[in-house]
Protein backbone atom coordinates (compact mmCIF):
# COMPACT_ATOMS: atom_id res chain seq x y z
CA UNK A 1 0.00 0.00 0.00
CA UNK A 2 0.94 3.64 -0.39
CA UNK A 3 -0.66 6.33 1.52
CA UNK A 4 -0.76 9.94 0.07
CA UNK A 5 -0.34 13.37 1.46
CA UNK A 6 -0.66 16.57 -0.35
CA UNK A 7 0.29 19.14 2.45
CA UNK A 8 2.59 18.93 4.84
CA UNK A 9 1.82 20.48 8.23
CA UNK A 10 -1.56 20.71 7.72
CA UNK A 11 -4.29 19.20 9.89
CA UNK A 12 -5.66 18.04 6.21
CA UNK A 13 -2.95 16.45 5.46
CA UNK A 14 -2.61 13.09 5.82
CA UNK A 15 -4.15 9.85 5.44
CA UNK A 16 -6.40 11.24 1.77
CA UNK A 17 -5.86 8.34 -0.15
CA UNK A 18 -4.44 4.95 -0.12
CA UNK A 19 -3.00 2.66 -3.36
CA UNK A 20 -3.49 -0.99 -3.50
CA UNK A 21 -0.85 -2.32 -5.52
CA UNK A 22 -2.31 -5.65 -5.89
CA UNK A 23 -5.49 -4.39 -7.28
CA UNK A 24 -3.46 -0.89 -9.19
CA UNK A 25 -6.05 1.31 -7.67
CA UNK A 26 -6.64 4.42 -5.63
CA UNK A 27 -9.17 4.61 -3.09
CA UNK A 28 -9.97 7.41 -0.64
CA UNK A 29 -9.92 6.88 3.16
CA UNK A 30 -12.37 8.47 6.01
CA UNK A 31 -10.47 10.52 8.46
CA UNK A 32 -8.28 9.59 11.14
CA UNK A 33 -9.77 9.58 14.45
CA UNK A 34 -7.14 12.17 15.32
CA UNK A 35 -5.33 14.46 13.08
CA UNK A 36 -1.57 13.49 13.07
CA UNK A 37 1.84 13.99 10.90
CA UNK A 38 5.15 12.98 11.06
CA UNK A 39 4.02 9.35 12.57
CA UNK A 40 4.91 6.24 11.84
CA UNK A 41 3.08 3.59 10.03
CA UNK A 42 3.61 -0.31 10.33
CA UNK A 43 2.15 -3.61 8.40
CA UNK A 44 1.02 -5.92 11.05
CA UNK A 45 0.13 -8.76 8.86
CA UNK A 46 -3.73 -9.95 8.17
CA UNK A 47 -4.70 -6.91 10.81
CA UNK A 48 -3.94 -3.62 9.30
CA UNK A 49 -1.90 -0.77 9.23
CA UNK A 50 -0.72 0.89 12.36
CA UNK A 51 -0.29 4.66 12.94
CA UNK A 52 1.80 5.79 15.78
CA UNK A 53 2.45 8.43 17.34
CA UNK A 54 3.26 12.01 15.67
CA UNK A 55 2.75 15.58 16.21
CA UNK A 56 -1.25 16.50 16.41
CA UNK A 57 -2.77 19.79 16.02
CA UNK A 58 -0.85 22.34 17.10
CA UNK A 59 2.21 20.90 17.26
CA UNK A 60 1.63 18.11 20.52
CA UNK A 61 3.12 15.43 20.84
CA UNK A 62 0.77 12.47 20.96
CA UNK A 63 0.78 9.02 22.18
CA UNK A 64 -2.39 7.24 20.55
CA UNK A 65 -2.55 4.81 18.01
CA UNK A 66 -4.93 4.37 15.81
CA UNK A 67 -5.47 0.99 13.26
CA UNK A 68 -6.42 1.07 9.65
CA UNK A 69 -8.19 -2.08 8.71
CA UNK A 70 -10.88 -2.92 5.61
CA UNK A 71 -14.13 -4.26 6.67
CA UNK A 72 -16.61 -6.02 4.24
CA UNK A 73 -20.38 -4.88 4.05
CA UNK A 74 -22.99 -4.01 1.86
CA UNK A 75 -21.44 -2.29 -0.88
CA UNK A 76 -18.09 -4.23 -0.68
CA UNK A 77 -15.16 -3.57 1.44
CA UNK A 78 -14.24 -0.07 3.31
CA UNK A 79 -11.80 1.30 5.23
CA UNK A 80 -12.26 2.00 8.76
CA UNK A 81 -10.02 3.63 11.50
CA UNK A 82 -9.99 2.01 15.35
CA UNK A 83 -9.08 2.54 18.46
CA UNK A 84 -5.31 0.77 19.39
CA UNK A 85 -3.47 0.85 22.74
CA UNK A 86 -1.49 4.15 23.43
CA UNK A 87 1.85 4.40 23.88
CA UNK A 88 3.52 5.34 27.65
CA UNK A 89 5.65 7.90 25.99
CA UNK A 90 4.89 10.57 23.33
CA UNK A 91 7.87 10.06 21.19
CA UNK A 92 8.66 13.86 19.38
CA UNK A 93 7.48 13.32 16.05
CA UNK A 94 8.97 11.31 13.79
CA UNK A 95 9.20 7.70 15.46
CA UNK A 96 10.84 4.67 14.00
CA UNK A 97 8.49 1.58 14.53
CA UNK A 98 9.14 -1.90 13.59
CA UNK A 99 6.86 -5.27 13.06
CA UNK A 100 9.06 -8.46 14.66
CA UNK A 101 7.66 -11.66 15.53
CA UNK A 102 4.29 -10.84 16.64
CA UNK A 103 4.89 -7.21 18.09
CA UNK A 104 4.97 -3.24 17.11
CA UNK A 105 8.55 -1.41 18.14
CA UNK A 106 9.07 1.98 18.71
CA UNK A 107 11.70 4.12 19.29
CA UNK A 108 11.93 8.05 18.86
CA UNK A 109 14.03 8.76 16.20
CA UNK A 110 17.38 11.16 17.01
CA UNK A 111 15.93 10.65 20.95
CA UNK A 112 18.51 10.14 23.43
CA UNK A 113 17.43 6.90 24.60
CA UNK A 114 17.95 3.91 26.85
CA UNK A 115 14.52 2.08 26.83
CA UNK A 116 12.23 1.46 24.33
CA UNK A 117 8.46 0.78 23.90
CA UNK A 118 7.04 -2.78 22.48
CA UNK A 119 2.96 -4.10 21.81
CA UNK A 120 2.45 -7.67 21.75
CA UNK A 121 -0.12 -7.29 19.07
CA UNK A 122 -1.11 -11.09 19.48
CA UNK A 123 -2.47 -10.56 23.33
CA UNK A 124 -3.66 -7.09 22.97
CA UNK A 125 -3.08 -5.40 26.04
CA UNK A 126 -0.51 -2.29 26.61
CA UNK A 127 2.24 -0.97 25.67
CA UNK A 128 5.65 -1.78 27.78
CA UNK A 129 9.16 -0.64 28.32
CA UNK A 130 11.87 -2.44 26.89
CA UNK A 131 15.38 -1.38 29.03
CA UNK A 132 18.40 -2.52 27.54
CA UNK A 133 20.89 0.11 26.50
CA UNK A 134 23.71 0.67 28.90
CA UNK A 135 24.25 4.39 27.77
CA UNK A 136 21.83 6.88 26.03
CA UNK A 137 21.91 6.04 22.39
CA UNK A 138 20.75 8.39 20.00
CA UNK A 139 18.89 6.85 17.53
CA UNK A 140 18.60 7.27 13.69
CA UNK A 141 17.48 4.06 12.26
CA UNK A 142 15.50 0.87 13.26
CA UNK A 143 15.34 -2.13 10.45
CA UNK A 144 14.15 -6.12 10.72
CA UNK A 145 16.47 -8.10 9.17
CA UNK A 146 15.39 -12.07 9.06
CA UNK A 147 15.10 -12.63 12.53
CA UNK A 148 17.22 -10.18 13.78
CA UNK A 149 16.04 -6.37 15.17
CA UNK A 150 18.75 -3.39 14.04
CA UNK A 151 19.16 -0.30 15.81
CA UNK A 152 21.58 2.25 14.72
CA UNK A 153 22.50 4.59 16.34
Amino acid sequence: FVLCCLKHHSSDCFSKEIYDAALGRWSLLPRMIEERFGCAAVNIPDTGVLFIGGLGRNGFILRSTELLTRRSGKGGEKWQWRHFPPMNYGHRGFPLSVYFQGRVYVVGYVEFVKKMEMLDVETGGQWTFLNFFRQPLKVFSMARVGNELFIAG
